[in-house]
């Protein structure tokens, strides 16, 4: 299990999860929603098949399924219309009252939202934590790992966060250009002075370097939309 962090700005998504690898390593997108009845539906190939235990649950526990029977329904029904044995790129899961299902299809997972107004489907997209390669130094580099910015725009608040995110965070090196972008970016927000757009613009040359794999996903938690591409620092092999 990863890291989540609610996410505000991107349509469809309400969650970024910061994690090793995708969902069953293949899948970017997982929708989850509760509600009681649920894992009856699972062996439902039609909706006339769901059978509810009335005798066997308690009468409170079978009252609230009962009022939840045409939901139940609605489901089984967004279920055979869209998954499939022989479609492999969908899956489902099931853990007694919730259901979280993965796919890499964001606009198929949102259809769930209009089954009921009442289920509250919450979405999440996995940020995996990999390499996407090596980088090679003459001399041994000081730390292991570095991770990139994105270049993108950014909010005037990120400056004094990630300053204070640095301050308490030992393990985090920033490279000078970024750190006196960080700077110079606080100054201007304080003074409000943005003529210069490279304060309000992040670049991909900047960049973290860290030895603890750890400290990635606690910095993804907090500025995961900002992190960009990620390599082990390695010694160059000796040649003869």
């Amino acid at each position: 299990m990863g890291l989540l962090r609610s996410v505000k700005d991107v349509p469809g998504i309400d969650y970024y999860e910061y994690r090793d690898w995708d969902y069953y390593s293949k899948f970017a997108y997982r929708a989850r929603f509760t509600l009681e009845g649920i894992r009856y539906t699972y062996y439902a190939k039609t909706p006339d098949d769901i059978k509810i235990p009335v005798k066997t649950i308690p009468k409170v526990k079978s009252d609230r399924i009962i009022g939840n029977q045409d939901i139940l329904r609605k489901y089984v029904v967004w279920r055979n219309t869209n998954i499939t044995k022989t479609n492999k790129d969908i899956r489902v899961r099931m853990e007694h009252n919730t259901v979280a299902i993965f796919s890499n299809n964001l606009e198929l997972l949102q259809t769930l939202r209009d089954i009921d107004p009442i289920v509250s489907v919450d979405i999440t997209k996995s940020e995996p934590n990999q390499f996407v390669g090596v980088k090679s130094f003459v001399r041994q580099p000081k730390h292991k790992f570095r991770v990139y910015l994105k270049s993108k725009r950014v909010d005037l608040t990120f400056y004094a966060s990630m300053l204070e995110l640095l301050k308490k965070t030992k393990g985090l090196h920033p490279s000078g250009a970024m750190r006196d972008w960080l700077k110079s970016g606080h100054q201007s927000s304080i003074s409000r002075t943005y003529q210069q757009w490279r304060y309000i613009y992040s670049s991909s040359n900047y960049y973290l370097d860290y030895d603890d794999e750890s400290l990635l996903s606690y910095l993804g938690l907090m500025h995961g939309e900002m992190l960009g591409k990620r390599y082990k620092l390695e010694k160059r092999p000796d040649t003869v």
